[in-house]
């Protein structure tokens, strides 16, 4: 984690018509996933490339991984692996040349089109701001990383986003602070002033149809606890204990999978029932 503090950022939260600044305006149902529990646990790593892997964010084809890692100069930077199908190993990682500096980088989110990707940078004096890129298609370079307008001077330490982009949910890092949302028009309008959706929630990641997160209770406890609300607008209940030794949860766009970190490797659970 950079520093000893980055998570999982990981990333999903499409509402249901009834929008707020903690939902998206797409209409994703994953309640019947909702309605069924993780099954066995499958073991993804250690992922070869890299000495460390946190912050697990699976793409919505589950063909991609990204996480943040140990860098070569001993700061936090951000890796990459794929596989040609989701019931295959994922190859390498390999570091994102053109995102990684010599501060640290984490946190990775990408959207459901996989077109938009956004990441924690944290510098020296300690500030941890919030970066985007964006690619044409799958397949072309990405654009150079910059802060996303309205997030200027926010500190998005734990850093989730929702899969159409326009959503983050984020722990400001100071002890004892409730998990917020910010919300945008459109990709390239500013993010408006946050709300309080609930308690305080470490390395959170919202369901895609934003009424199901999971988190953990500190940064520094291996624990993932899980927390619903019943409508959007609602606030996240306190939550319940979820995975004892897990951390940095990611849930995937539809909630049928979820990856946790356990120790330097990742594990994935994955819901018998599709939404």
């Amino acid at each position: 984690m950079m520093l000893g503090t980055t998570g999982c950022d990981v990333v999903f939260g499409i509402s249901d018509s009834k929008s707020d600044a903690g939902a998206s305006d797409a209409v994703v149902s994953d309640a019947c996933a909702r309605a069924a529990d993780f099954g066995a646990p499958i073991i993804l790593g250690p992922l070869g490339g890299a000495l460390y892997n946190s912050a697990p964010q699976l793409s919505s084809d589950l063909l991609e991984i990204y996480v943040t890692s140990e860098g070569p100069g001993g700061d936090w930077d951000l890796y990459r692996a794929t596989r040609p199908a989701a019931n295959l190993p994922f190859g390498l990682l390999e570091p994102m040349l053109g995102f990684n500096t010599s501060d640290s980088e984490g946190e990775p989110a990408i959207t459901a089109d996989g077109l938009t990707f956004m990441f924690t940078r944290q510098s020296s004096a300690g500030a941890v701001r919030a970066f985007e890129a964006r690619r044409a298609t799958s397949t072309a370079p990405w654009s150079n990383p910059t802060t996303p307008l309205g997030l200027t001077a926010t500190n998005t330490l734990s850093l989730d986003l929702s899969p159409d982009g326009l959503t983050v949910y984020y722990h400001s890092g100071a002890s004892g602070s409730p998990l917020m949302a910010t919300k945008r028009a459109s990709l390239t309008m500013p993010f408006t002033a946050p709300v309080m959706i609930g308690p305080e929630a470490w390395f959170p990641s919202v369901s895609a149809d934003g009424l199901e997160l999971y988190f953990q209770e500190k940064d520094i406890t291996p624990n993932v606890w899980r927390a619903t609300r019943g409508a959007i607008g609602a606030m996240f209940d306190t939550g319940t204990p979820y995975e004892a030794d897990g951390e940095d949860a990611d849930v995937s766009p539809d909630g049928g999978a979820l990856v946790t970190r356990i120790g330097t490797s990742l594990r994935l659970r994955e819901r018998g029932c599709a939404p």
